[in-house]
């Protein structure tokens, strides 16, 4: 999966860590046409939620908020739950496509929290997004729900992908802002391309030319996360994508980074509720994890 040699990225391709670290995955809950005066809200408002229109117009309402019109081919992703509704507008009908979107990697709140708690786009502004409410669309008559959910995933990377890209408010903190530090952006790479390494404080701090207390500070700062908690996750996340590929709890702890099998299993256990077989056998019969 990554080159034994760490190779250092710019900031332009650290989306593409962050990006698999999210583990965006979307449940469509609605898919048709609203006629008339209508009106509609997700019925669980602590999830993620996105909508698409596909035809017509309606109009999105928050309470506080002015109302915002949104047109064939807008797209509104709520990184943060929020209680909204969506409404007719001037007598049009308006064919949606609606589902929540989970967030499955337990530090995604440290990426979340620097993005935009709402985001809303268009189509007529970006050609990926044209095409794939077109492939969407087309999915739509054929009742494929996992099909459609397929494509609902790949949009919502692409708008993620869009929104990691943006600069970060220098007075927040979350793994955006380690990604885009010129000097502490190494320690992503250095994890993640080599999460079996035994990495600890004074080796983080030297790749960054600092001393260890130093180095603890600015990270924590950067972060909100202590560096020990941030290689834990990487070697967490990367032990999921091997035990999916059926090797042994030993190999899978060795190749993240655990001296042992109970070792990974005592850190699986601790973040997950579960220890690696179970998660294994659930994901082999379609179960789900706890989530963070």
């Amino acid at each position: 999966m990554r080159s034994n040699d760490i190779n250092l990225f710019s900031y332009s391709h650290r989306y593409q860590i962050l990006l698999p670290l999210l583990q965006a995955q979307s449940h469509v809950f609605y898919t048709g046409e609203h006629c008339g005066d209508w009106h509609s809200s997700p019925a669980d408002a602590t999830r993620c939620v996105f909508h698409l229109v596909m035809t017509g117009q309606c109009r999105l309402h928050e309470p506080d908020q002015p109302e915002v019109v949104l047109r064939d081919g807008h797209v509104v992703l709520y990184l943060q739950p929020r209680w909204h509704q969506l409404r007719g507008h001037a007598g049009q009908n308006a064919h949606m496509v609606c589902g929540y979107v989970d967030f499955k990697w337990p530090l995604s709140r440290y990426v979340l929290q620097q993005l935009p708690s709402r985001v809303i786009c268009s189509a007529e502004q970006e050609p990926a997004l044209r095409h794939l409410l077109a492939l969407i669309q087309l999915e739509q008559p054929m009742a494929d729900t996992y099909m459609l959910q397929q494509l609902c995933d790949v949009l919502l990377s692409s708008i993620l992908r869009r929104e990691l890209c943006q600069p970060v408010d220098a007075l927040s903190y979350g793994l955006l802002s380690l990604a885009q530090d010129p000097t502490y952006g190494v320690v992503l790479d250095a994890v993640w391309q080599q999460p079996e390494h035994a990495w600890h404080g004074e080796q983080l701090a030297r790749l960054v030319h600092s001393s260890k207390a130093s180095f603890y500070r600015r990270f924590k700062r950067l972060t909100g996360l202590s560096p020990t908690q941030f290689v834990t996750m990487v070697r967490l996340f990367w032990a999921k994508q091997y035990l999916a590929e059926e090797l042994s709890i030993e190999a899978v702890a060795e190749k993240v980074g655990y001296s042992s099998a109970s070792a990974l299993s005592h850190a699986f256990r601790r973040e997950f509720g579960i220890n690696p077989a179970q998660w294994r056998l659930q994901s082999q019969k379609g179960g789900s994890e706890k989530e963070v």
